[in-house]
Parts: C-alpha cells; sequence; structure tokens
C-alpha cells in the first residue's frame, strides 16, 4: 500500500514539475520578447534614432455586447454518413455511371455488376417464390371455424381482449390457471425455509400460503385462489408476524389463450369463470385469415426481401444524398467477393476531432457550441461538441479529444483541413471595452472619460491633454478574452467615449542595426524595415485581473 502511494505522490509531482517547466519556458520567451523590444528602444534613443516614440490617445466607445472565452485547435473533416461498398460475390462490373467526386442522390445507381453465384442464388430464390405463391392460390385465406377455444380445463384470468381489438396485436387473449393457486414474490430473509408456512394479506384478507421457491434472494409463495384479480396488491409475514415484502399477484401453473389473427367479435367469459376443454371463450368477426395462409403468407414476404436484397448487391446505390469519394474498379473489372468497390461518403454533415489540453478539458462539455472554418471554403459554419474522449494520450502534455459535428457544408469533401474554435464561456450581455482601456492602481481598475469634445475614432497627442482635467471612473471588471474585458461602474453606459492609451515607436530599424545592438541574441531577431513597432497600451498599466480567456482566443464583440 506504501509503495502505491508512494508511486502515486511520484507521478503527481512529475506532473507538477512538467508544468512548471512548461510555463518557465512560455515566461521566460515572453520575458526576452519584452526585453527585446525595451532594448530596441532604448538603443534608439541613445543613437539619437529620430521620433522614436509618441504616448497618445485614441477616443474608443464604451459596447454593449459579450466576451466569449474559446479553445481553438483544427484537424480534417470527416463525413457523418459514410459507406464503404464490397464485391458481393466474385462478379464483374458492368457499368460505372459516376466519376469520383460527383454528387449522387439518394437512391441513384453508381455502379451495376453481374455475378453467377448471386444469379445463381436468385434463380432458387425465385423456384421458391414460384412455389409458395401457387400454395397460396390453393389456401383458403379465411378460417372457417371463428372460435377460439380454451386447450385445457380451468379458470379464466386475466382477459385483455375486448370486441373490436385486433388479435394479432395482442400477446395473448386471456389465461386459464391450471392449478387454482396464485403466487407471490418477495425478497427472502436468510431465516426463511423453503415449504414454511406464511400469512399472505390481499386487500385486508388474509390466507394461508407456503414457500414453494428460494432462488436468487427471493421467495415465492404459492396460495389458494379465491377469485384474486393478477396484478392485485399482496403482502407476507411470517406466523411470527415478522414482514417479509410485498408484491403483486400472478398465476401459477396457467396456460396462454391466443389467436393468430382476426378481429374479436365476442367474449364469451369472465374472470374466474370455470371453463372446460374445448369451451368457446372468443368469437372472431367474419374474414379471420386463416392460420396456414398467414403462414405461407410470412413465407413470401420473406423470400421477397431475400430477393431484394440479392439484386441490390448487384446494384451500388446511395442510401443518403452523398459524393462518390472513391472508386476502386472500372466497367469490365472482374472483382473477387469482398473486394472494395467504392466509398461513398454524405454530405449532410461532417466532423473533425480536436485535441484538448488536460488544463482545458474541465471548461469543455458536450453540446457546447463552436466555430467551423475550412482553408478551401469561404465562410464559417456552426457546430457543436458532440464527443468528449476522457483517453488522454501523449507524454509531456496529456490531450484528449473532442469530437466537433457540424451541418451541410457546401463545397467541403472529407480530409479537408478544418478549424474550429470552442465557445467554452460568455460573459452574458454586458459593458465591453478594449483591455487596453483599462488601467490599475494597486488593485483598484479604472477607465478615463474622453474629454467633452472628444470624437469616437479620433487621436489626442498627450501633450494636448491636461491629466488633472480629466474624469476617472472606477469599474469591476469581469471575463476578459485577450481584446476585450467585460466591465461594470454605474456611472458607464454604451456609448460612452473613452481614453485608451497607445505608445507607438516610429524609428525606422534596418536588418544590420539589430545584428549590431544584440550581436546575434535570440537567434538574430530583427525587427521589419521601414516601419512602426505599434505598443497598444504598452506600459499602460493593463493587467486584467486573470478571470476569462486567453490570448488569441476570443472575438470581437458586436454592439
Amino acid at each position: 500500500m506504501e509503495q502505491n502511494e508512494n508511486a502515486f505522490v511520484a507521478a503527481r509531482e512529475k506532473k507538477k514539475r512538467q508544468r512548471r517547466i512548461r510555463n518557465r519556458i512560455i515566461l521566460g520567451l515572453a520575458a526576452a520578447a519584452i526585453v527585446a523590444a525595451v532594448v530596441i528602444l532604448m538603443n534608439a534613443l541613445r543613437t539619437g534614432k529620430k521620433s522614436a516614440s509618441i504616448l497618445s490617445y485614441r477616443i474608443t466607445t464604451v459596447s454593449s455586447g459579450e466576451v466569449a472565452a474559446k479553445i481553438s485547435g483544427s484537424g480534417t473533416l470527416t463525413a457523418v454518413q459514410e459507406a464503404t461498398f464490397t464485391a458481393p460475390a466474385d462478379a464483374r462490373v458492368t457499368e460505372v455511371l459516376k466519376r469520383p467526386g460527383e454528387a449522387v442522390a439518394a437512391g441513384e445507381v453508381v455502379l451495376r455488376l453481374s455475378s453467377g453465384t448471386v444469379e445463381a442464388e436468385l434463380d432458387d430464390l425465385y423456384d421458391s417464390l414460384a412455389t409458395v405463391q401457387s400454395q397460396l392460390a390453393g389456401t383458403t385465406r379465411e378460417r372457417s371455424n371463428l372460435a377460439v377455444t380454451a386447450p385445457k380445463k380451468g379458470v379464466v384470468k386475466d382477459i385483455r381482449a375486448v370486441p373490436g381489438d385486433a388479435a394479432e396485436d395482442l400477446r395473448y387473449l386471456c389465461l386459464i390457471s391450471t392449478d387454482d393457486r396464485m403466487k407471490l414474490v418477495v425478497e427472502a430473509p436468510d431465516e426463511l425455509k423453503k415449504y414454511e408456512e406464511v400469512v399472505v394479506d390481499v386487500g385486508g384478507e388474509t390466507v394461508m400460503g407456503t414457500v414453494s421457491a428460494l432462488e436468487q434472494g427471493e421467495a415465492t409463495i404459492l396460495i389458494e385462489d379465491h377469485g384474486y384479480s393478477v396484478g392485485a396488491g399482496a403482502s407476507a409475514s411470517t406466523l411470527a408476524g415478522t414482514a417479509l415484502g410485498s408484491g403483486t399477484l400472478t398465476v401459477n401453473d396457467h396456460v396462454l389463450v391466443s389467436a393468430s389473427a382476426g378481429c374479436i367479435e365476442q367474449v364469451l367469459v369472465s374472470e374466474n369463470d370455470a371453463v372446460k376443454k374445448g369451451e368457446t371463450l372468443f368469437t372472431l368477426r367474419e374474414g379471420a385469415p386463416s392460420a396456414t395462409y398467414q403462414t405461407r403468407k410470412a413465407t413470401e414476404r420473406q423470400l421477397l426481401d431475400q430477393i431484394e436484397a440479392l439484386e441490390s448487391s448487384l446494384n451500388i446505390a446511395a442510401d443518403w444524398d452523398c459524393i462518390l469519394a472513391s472508386l476502386s474498379v472500372g466497367a469490365g473489372d472482374e472483382v473477387a467477393s469482398g473486394e472494395t468497390l467504392c466509398v461513398l461518403s454524405g454530405t449532410a454533415g461532417y466532423e473533425l476531432q480536436l485535441a484538448i489540453d488536460e488544463l482545458d478539458l474541465s471548461s469543455v462539455a458536450i453540446g457546447q457550441q463552436a466555430e467551423v472554418t475550412l482553408d478551401a471554403v469561404e465562410g464559417s459554419y456552426a457546430g457543436s461538441v458532440t464527443n468528449l474522449s476522457y483517453a488522454g494520450s501523449g507524454s509531456y502534455v496529456t490531450t484528449y479529444t473532442a469530437t466537433i459535428t457540424t451541418g451541410a457544408i457546401p463545397g467541403a469533401y472529407p480530409g479537408m483541413s478544418a478549424a474550429a474554435e470552442i465557445t467554452t464561456a460568455t460573459s452574458g450581455n454586458s459593458l465591453i471595452v478594449p483591455v487596453s482601456a483599462v488601467e490599475y492602481e494597486g488593485n483598484s481598475a479604472f477607465v478615463t472619460l474622453a474629454p467633452a469634445n472628444a470624437q469616437a475614432g479620433g487621436r489626442i497627442a498627450a501633450d494636448d491633454i491636461d491629466p488633472d482635467s480629466l474624469t476617472r471612473v472606477a469599474v469591476t471588471t469581469g471575463m476578459s478574452d485577450g481584446s476585450y474585458i467585460a466591465i461594470a461602474a454605474d456611472e458607464l453606459s454604451a456609448g460612452d467615449l473613452i481614453l485608451q492609451r497607445q505608445l507607438e515607436t516610429t524609428a525606422v530599424y534596418t536588418p544590420s542595426d539589430s545584428a549590431e545592438q544584440f550581436g546575434g541574441f535570440m537567434g538574430g531577431m530583427t525587427m521589419p524595415a521601414g516601419g512602426g513597432m505599434p505598443a497598444e497600451g504598452f506600459g499602460g498599466g493593463q493587467q486584467p485581473d486573470g478571470s476569462g480567456g486567453g490570448f488569441g482566443r476570443g472575438q470581437r464583440p458586436g454592439n
């Protein structure tokens, strides 16, 4: 036991170490990138690069909408409906009616075969069908005797049929009890013995009973039938008064009374009537089919089904709208039994499997909505999570598989590259602003209202603003998608204008500048020539409180 606990603890600690190493690598790379940017900026300032940086404010609008947390991934499409057809026997391809990639409507034939083996089977089936149909022609369709009689002497119980019922729709018309006893099954305590006498209460009437069987923790108790109904409630106890349990009464030894077909005309008996063998219990209306006719008719249906199945095997057709995904044969080819002929892929929907990181697994659930995009097809398509596999894989980072299912995607084919974003949570309708519009002082967050004469989309240089004249509004921050963040403040409403800090560098760098400054640091990373390095909100203190989604997972909300 101690060894198992030690192994568990060691595995857990190993997982923690792996996670810490991974996080350190990610943080290290991020820190290196920030250091690189700062060094470039400082070197530019020291070396006299012209117009190294400019601080300004962009006028932005408080919007009404929602922020969504998302998990993204990519994979390849597979059709929800797909069928592979093989040769039913040694055969020859006589005709190919479709080419790979062509649309195939439901019921449309793709190719035809001929097979001596299948055709011989069809000949035998047609011979058998002819024989049965000949017998049917000479069979009296209607029964001559419309009486349903008792197969044994006994007492009528549990009448199920009433006039107008179709006899073939009922499992039985009634029961006949042949030993005049009823039984009750209850749970059996260990001390109960077979053949022990017990007391049974049926609707307030007590009778003596006997334990006739003890099997799998249950006791079967028999009592004399005093006209009790099948299904009547009853309870049992020992002679000493210990309760054994309760249940419903059923008949003990009995026979079923049934009719193969026909409409019930009359019910001639009542519950608990004593009847003799051969006594008429029910009558059927005129036109009731005979048992012989029904048997032969059923054989005819079976033969027709077998013939249809064999003929269909020689005419490969689609069961649903699809495309011919692959074709392995051509007209005139000889094929062996079981050889693949073609694959049909349905067009009604597709599946995409995404790898879900172990850290994200708890936030993914069946039924969540997803947005699917394809490299080869324009637009985005709605989907949902329809399956989650909790069998993890991977050594360093464990991943799990989520299946995304979509509807029809015009122009899509199985195997196409696709990407999906699963919406795992939303903020609901709320006020939202760009992340860089929120600034922090300690644990307090705030936004700054734009001056009275400001216009949405405009810019104001830092030198043109008197900070003391601006109004700051404290806000409560919520979910963030990396671009936008949800906020709450009584003093704000949708449409209010606020300031968004922007620090831009306009110095021009060349690859040689970067190489000289860093001497090959960071693998010879270079800054793009002829352009600036916008650092929107850089140094503005935007540090969302951590609630919400991760970088690059969000969507811009609508107003």
